[in-house]
């Protein structure tokens, strides 16, 4: 039996798997992939299950065990199907690749016979990296109209200094020749 029962709310099921993996949420979160906030919003409650490319990083983030996969995958909600996934190892993909979760009926149902079609496991993974795409491209939309804003305020300011410029220019012109009009003193 695993540390984790499969009855146990998702929320305590990750909590207690990234404390016997011996990680602070932000360790576990740099390791996945996702934000710290995330993974605290999940271990509070306050988020729903993650989709399967999420526990996916999340599985290998952890390190899980055959037993204590099957048990966290249950608790995200997945009892039906038993999960085939790599293994964490030193040639397994980095976080956030695809890891190649597969889904295959539980041991009892017919052998060989996918529950799920890979048309529909392709759309979830075009459909997620839509997703994070768009979440990128809103991402760069705010730091160009951060860095426009910043470019405003600077075109502003040399606009002033060249007008400084030329004031101190109009000023020094006009003591030199004032000073070229007068006489040494003797």
């Amino acid at each position: 039996m695993s540390e984790c029962s499969p009855r146990a709310p998702f929320s305590d099921v990750l909590r207690k798997a990234r404390e016997s993996a011996g990680l602070t949420q932000a360790a576990l979160a740099r390791r996945a992939g996702l934000d710290t906030s995330y993974i605290s919003r999940l271990e509070r409650s306050e988020s729903t299950t993650p989709r399967s490319e999420t526990l996916s990083r999340l599985v290998y983030a952890l390190g899980l065990s055959e037993e204590a996969r099957s048990d966290f995958l249950a608790a995200a909600g997945l009892p039906h199907f038993a999960w085939s996934m790599p293994s964490p190892s030193a040639d397994a993909p980095p976080p956030g690749s695809a890891l190649g979760v597969q889904a295959r009926e539980a041991p009892g149902g017919p052998r060989g016979q996918a529950t799920g079609s890979d048309s529909v496991t392709r759309r979830r993974r075009l459909e997620l990296r839509v997703r994070e795409t768009e979440e990128r491209l809103q991402a760069e939309e705010a730091n160009l109209e951060s860095l426009s804003l910043q470019l405003a305020t600077i075109s502003r300011e040399l606009q002033s200094a060249v007008a400084n410029q030329r004031y101190l220019s109009h000023d020094l012109q006009k003591i030199l020749s004032e000073l070229a009009g007068r006489e040494p003193r003797s």
